[in-house]
């Protein structure tokens, strides 16, 4: 169980997680499988899901963006037939500029900024099925082993302290 009252939830309580194969939703469903809840997970077809294994997670497969997968992953938790509704992202936008806008006269930092709406609306996955099938590309290093060797050669080379 987690110390942190803030992160305690009722028991039984049922949690849908979405990104839970990269780093920061990893960390996530490793703090709620401490905790007496059922988690289900969306995750695309090409996420590694091997170091989750350990876990009891019921995963939904496939991307966040289309509606039957949301449908599918929340089935049991709403009873009822429903919409998926997909909200505009221009009124944050719009609310990120007025912020900066309001903010940076007055030299106080902006609780919200254009660049950090665009890196939420953005899908960054990267498949790279085509260039292994075409060219032979393998790779040299799993994500974890390669982070590993860079945060390494950090230290090595002096950028990062241990």
């Amino acid at each position: 169980m987690t110390t942190d009252p803030r992160m305690e939830l009722p028991r039984n309580a049922r949690v849908l997680v979405t990104g839970g194969t990269g780093f920061t939703g990893a960390a996530l469903l490793r703090a709620l499988a401490q905790q007496p809840v059922s988690i289900r997970a969306i995750a695309r077809r090409t996420s590694d899901r091997r170091p989750l294994r350990d876990l009891s997670i019921d995963w939904v497969e496939g991307e966040v963006h289309d509606p039957a997968v949301v449908r599918e992953a929340a089935r049991d938790e709403v009873g009822h037939p429903f919409r998926v509704v997909r909200l505009s992202a221009w009124p944050v936008f719009l609310a990120a500029d007025l912020c900066e806008a309001v903010c940076r006269p007055l030299r106080i930092s902006p609780p919200l900024y254009r660049r950090r709406v665009a890196f939420f609306t953005k899908d960054r996955s990267f498949d790279t099925r085509k260039v292994r099938q075409t060219l032979g590309y393998e790779y040299l290093h799993a994500a974890g082993q390669g982070l590993r060797e860079t945060a390494r050669w950090y230290v090595r080379e002096g950028w990062l302290r241990p």
